[in-house]
């Protein structure tokens, strides 16, 4: 059995660029884009995912900055034992109304850390010395990896892309 492609097929696929091949005795047309499209569809995945992780690194330092911001304008009026109870809770409430790819965001408890900044003259900078005794100031860490309360990101193509080349070089390689 003898197959051959119409000259408009044909010619369509010779203007796109695309590679075809017919099998002899099979009526089942292969079409495999050239690797400069493959390449752009990777490279526009790959944009996808980088945008991801842009937009999560800002969402989780909004979140970061709004909970410090909460915690020591609580420490302004009161940095009592109790007043540092009501900080952490102050900052863990705000944390938690920020939202990446819609997941409410959440804080580990050795992500918040009070304690003392003093301006070290030599240096020119400020020195942090983490305490609960009379702090003026706050470290938040808002993440998200595997081993955090918020999970890991989850990039839309990276996975897909990685799962491909396992299965090409599990096959081939």
């Amino acid at each position: 059995l003898a197959l051959e492609l119409s000259p408009g097929l044909h010619a369509a696929l010779t203007q796109l660029d695309l590679q075809y091949a017919i099998a002899p005795g099979d009526i089942t047309l292969s079409i495999s884009p050239p690797a400069t499209v493959r390449g752009a569809l990777c490279l526009a995945a790959l944009t996808i995912d980088v945008g991801v992780l842009y937009n999560t690194r800002t969402d989780l330092q909004n979140a970061a900055d709004a909970g410090a911001l909460a915690a020591t304008t609580v420490l302004a009026e009161d940095r009592s034992p109790s007043g540092v109870a009501r900080a952490r809770e102050a900052a863990v409430a705000v944390i938690n109304d920020h939202i990446n790819l819609g997941v409410h965001l959440k804080i580990d408890p050795s992500d918040l850390v009070f304690g003392q900044i003093k301006l070290n003259e030599d240096q020119n900078k400020y020195d942090f010395t983490s305490t609960e005794n009379l702090p003026n100031a706050v470290q938040v860490s808002v993440r998200r990896s595997k081993d955090s309360a918020n999970g890991a990101t989850p990039l839309i193509f990276a996975g897909i892309f990685g799962k491909i080349a396992g299965l090409y070089f599990q096959k081939w390689g």
